[in-house]
């Protein structure tokens, strides 16, 4: 491609916001006249609806490769004009719960390379929208192949947050001692309004020797824009936030800085947190959860599972990256290990981050284990451990960051799991899957292919973008469930956000779902408190309110005997429910 046109790509954990700042960068060029080809680079096909009127696209290139097949004409038919003349394509992915979530990445790349459309189109700007975990290739595509010269990575100064920031920089110096061009611009910090947030990550962007090119403040009116089906930069343009997203895409247009970064060790993360954050806050308050909307279940379970009675449950926490699911499943395991149950607590996810507050590190992993060769029975048991409460805990892992498939670990451990019958061997009563947020992959399918899954909560919050990622996974459980796997979904787990009237939005979505809403958590600064300590909430403060709230979703979750088939809603149908409680 033409050396004239600058790629940018935007990374960093899923639910920081990419896709947000990455529709308003592009809305603030176009408003200079500049010509910006946004692409999305998720199997969610969403990362373009704020500049489309709050769409999500008719037309996406791995669809259209399968229909049509790889033509040039075809590629353009995908491209639609949005807000300001941006013009807008998704990569997309394949059929939920199948094939490689990064094909459409790799597919749509090879395309715009080879057909040179975005000369042809006189682009000038193209900024790629990238799903959350680049530790998978097809996701890293952007970075390998030369296509993203500039990486920004979004961040905020929240743990996770942070790990998954170092994360991507481990794969951008790996991938430039291979050669790729790929270079680091900054960070952008979408904060989240912990302690001393913008000291703390000034200090941690030095320690990488990068810089920070924005501070971004939480603001409702980022999801009041959003509810109106576009960006700040359109929706509310003489807001202060839009200032600061304009100041933003101007850093990055006179940015001179392209650099290699210096990861951290985990160890220097914790200590980095812990020296800004560790600081005497009283608890969050806890808002008393109404009870869900009585429903009658479309499919319940044949025997009555209030007690294991010794029998083993297998339950799955599936939802939108960020959204939680680590912090839920380890404060469930602990409760439930009080309770008496034998758990054992599975991390599907590459980052290995699922078992991190549950043993305070991270923990060696199934595929670690099988880079050094085949395993056995033994091999297998080196990398199951037992923690607090007499919890069991076991990582799948990943390859190494920037190659291989994200989804490789997560099969090949469940595999070894059901050949050497450990679950059985170890006398779990409670089998707990912690898998990683976007199921249209096949490999993060698995725990629901494969019957591991029976009993899938689906954690969400009020924000639009994250239902329309829980409805995708709702999609998930009923095409498997219509072929015959052990699959079905026990209800929705609202992770508050604080949002207004979040908990009438989700009860809405859940209940023309078909589904209930097991609990509503309330966000808690106690939380962020505990993971500082590398605890889970139920071990670092036990008669804290919000272990009580843990511990009364686990209650409710031992007590459950029915799961269901969901109904998918349609697109329409999320956005009306958002856009009767905006503004309220």
């Amino acid at each position: 491609m033409s050396s004239r046109i600058r790629q940018i790509a935007i990374y960093g954990k899923g639910g920081i916001g990419k896709s947000t700042i990455a529709s308003n960068i592009s809305a603030t060029l176009a408003e200079k006249g500049l010509k910006v080809f946004q692409m999305g680079c998720s199997p969610k096909i969403d990362s373009t609806s704020l500049l489309n009127r709050g769409n999500i696209l008719e037309q996406d290139i791995l669809t259209k490769i399968r229909t049509v097949g790889a033509t040039r004409d075809g590629f353009k038919e995908c491209i639609v004009e949005g807000y300001g003349g941006v013009l807008l394509a998704e990569s997309g992915g394949p059929e939920p719960a199948t094939g490689c979530a990064g094909k459409g990445v790799s597919h749509a790349l090879d395309i715009l390379a080879r057909t040179r459309l975005l000369e042809e189109l006189r682009v000038e700007f193209v900024i790629y929208d990238v799903i959350g975990d680049v530790v998978c290739g097809g996701f890293a595509q952007p970075m390998r192949s030369g296509y993203a010269q500039e990486i920004y990575i979004a961040s905020s100064g929240e743990l996770m947050s942070i790990y998954s920031a170092n994360n991507i920089c481990i794969a951008i110096k790996e991938l430039s001692s291979q050669g790729a061009s790929v270079r680091v611009g900054g960070l952008i910090n979408n904060m989240r309004g912990v302690p001393k947030e913008g000291e703390l990550m000034k200090e941690f962007a030095q320690r990488l020797n990068i810089p920070i090119l924005a501070n971004i403040p939480r603001d409702k009116i980022v999801q009041e824009a959003e509810a109106e089906g576009g960006t700040v930069i359109e929706k509310r343009p003489d807001s202060a936030q839009a200032f600061i997203y304009r100041e933003l895409a101007e850093n990055i247009i006179n940015n001179t800085f392209l650099g290699i970064p210096t990861p951290l060790e985990l160890d220097d993360i914790l200590g980095l947190l812990r020296r800004y954050q560790e600081v005497e806050r009283a608890p969050s308050p806890i808002m008393k959860p109404e009870p869900s909307i009585p429903i009658s279940p479309l499919q319940s379970s044949t025997a009555s599972r209030k007690a294991t009675n010794g029998l083993l449950r297998k339950v799955a926490f599936y939802g939108k990256g960020g959204i939680g699911k680590s912090t839920i499943a380890a404060n469930i395991s602990t409760a439930l290990g009080q309770m008496g149950e034998r758990v054992m607590q599975v991390g599907c996810d590459p980052k290995r981050d699922s078992l991190f507050t549950l043993f305070g590190r991270l923990m060696p992993t199934v595929l670690d284990e099988l880079r050094k060769g085949p395993m056995n029975r033994d091999s297998l048991k080196g990398v199951i451990h037992q923690g607090a409460n007499g919890i069991w805990g076991v990582e799948s892992g990943g390859p190494r960051p920037g190659v291989g498939c994200a989804g490789g670990g997560v099969m090949e451990a469940l595999r070894l799991l059901e050949e050497y019958r450990i679950f059985e061997e170890y006398n779990i009563t409670f089998a707990l899957f912690d898998v990683l947020g976007d199921v249209v992959c096949g490999g993060f399918a698995q725990p629901m292919r494969a019957g591991y899954a029976q009993e899938v909560y689906i954690i969400t919050c009020g924000e639009m973008l994250t239902l329309l990622q829980i409805n995708n996974i709702a999609k998930s459980i009923k095409k498997l469930a219509e072929r015959g796997s052990e699959c079905a979904c026990a209800g929705l787990i609202n992770n508050m956000r604080g949002l207004p009237h979040e908990e009438q939005i989700v009860e809405e979505v859940a209940a023309l779902m078909g589904l209930p809403v097991v609990m509503h958590i309330p966000r808690s600064s106690t939380v962020q408190d505990a993971e500082l300590q590398a605890k889970t909430v139920a071990e670092a403060f036990p008669d804290s309110p919000q272990a009580q709230v843990y511990k009364n979703l686990a209650q409710r979750i031992l007590n459950n005997d029915k799961t269901y088939i969901p109904k998918p809603l349609t697109m329409e149908e999320i956005k009306s429910i958002i856009s009767k409680y905006a503004g309220n």
